[in-house]
């Protein structure tokens, strides 16, 4: 499962690896948290991979 992402006006953001670690972390966190635990397979947020199984 990919995720790109993308602001209010739907213009893509950068790369999720450029962005600032606090702000990363807490989208990896909010991401992981939504994503159901039964989901089998990888979660990315752009180019960084956020859960593996």
């Amino acid at each position: 499962m990919t995720f790109q992402a993308y602001d209010a006006n739907l213009c893509p953001l950068p790369d999720a690896s450029t962005w600032n670690k606090k702000w990363l972390k807490k989208q990896s966190d909010f991401l992981d948290s939504a994503i159901s635990k039964y989901f089998i397979g990888e979660v990315w947020l752009d180019d960084v991979l956020i859960r593996s199984n």
